[in-house]
């Protein structure tokens, strides 16, 4: 075989090979994208106040022990009220479970760092836990 043949055949290898990464790494975007938009609409919606709408996208389990009025003080004592941007790092789902981990930006340029637990209840991916990373000060 001629080396130009040879060359051709390699590219069209890998071409193929990036190819189907490709369309694997789009399939996951694309299976846990339910989970992005839940997260994604529950920090929008208490970014514009809807504490309703918020409430809306959170689990029995949180409706059980907390009222929209309990939401509200909870986003607002964690300055998660003023959310402008979310970044997901991590994104993840198996069966009914699903996680977010990233960070979320403040009206105030402010990051902080969460893990947002999710489950899925009548084909919807709801908030069931919302951890934010821990700050401040300790001493020794």
């Amino acid at each position: 075989m001629k080396k130009r043949t040879i060359v051709l055949i390699i590219v069209a290898c890998v071409a193929g090979i990036l190819a189907v990464a490709g369309g694997i790494i789009g399939a996951v975007f694309y299976a846990s994208s339910g989970v992005v938009d839940s997260g994604d609409g529950f920090f929008e919606a208490a970014r514009n106040g809807d504490y309703e709408a918020a409430y809306a996208l959170t689990s029995q389990d949180i409706r059980r022990n907390r009222t929209a009025a309990g939401l509200k003080e909870y986003m607002v004592s964690n300055g998660l009220d003023e959310v402008v941007d979310t970044t997901w790092n991590s994104r993840s789902f198996e069966n009914n479970s699903g996680k977010l981990e990233g960070s979320v930006t403040t009206k105030s340029g402010g990051i902080i760092p969460v893990t947002v637990d999710l489950v899925k209840e009548n084909g919807v991916w709801k908030i069931s836990y919302i951890n934010r990373a821990r700050s401040g000060l300790e001493s020794e």
